[in-house]
């Protein structure tokens, strides 16, 4: 996890994290993530997702990370969202 997050900051220096919902059960943790930031090269960085951690004795164990790029929708992206939905 260390390497994974020093990667992260190391490609976009300015990450910012926001914690849109989260919610337990037991030993398990659900949180809804939307990350922003600028890359190195300058590019925007927008990312959004679902992470959920297995905690034991009040530390994180496991983590399973489920982010997406986050993309603009273009007018031929809606189109072809129209034609998949009617």
């Amino acid at each position: 996890m260390r390497e994974n997050w020093t990667c992260n900051f190391d490609s976009v220096p300015d990450i910012k994290a926001e914690l849109l919902r989260s919610c337990s059960s037991g030993d398990t943790v659900w949180a809804e993530w939307e990350w922003k930031g600028t890359r190195a090269d300058g590019a925007p960085f927008v990312h959004a997702g679902v992470t959920i951690q297995g905690v034991r004795q009040g530390r994180i164990a496991w983590v399973r990370l489920y982010m997406e790029a986050v993309q603009e929708a273009s007018p031929s992206l809606r189109a072809s969202l129209n034609g998949e939905t009617g």
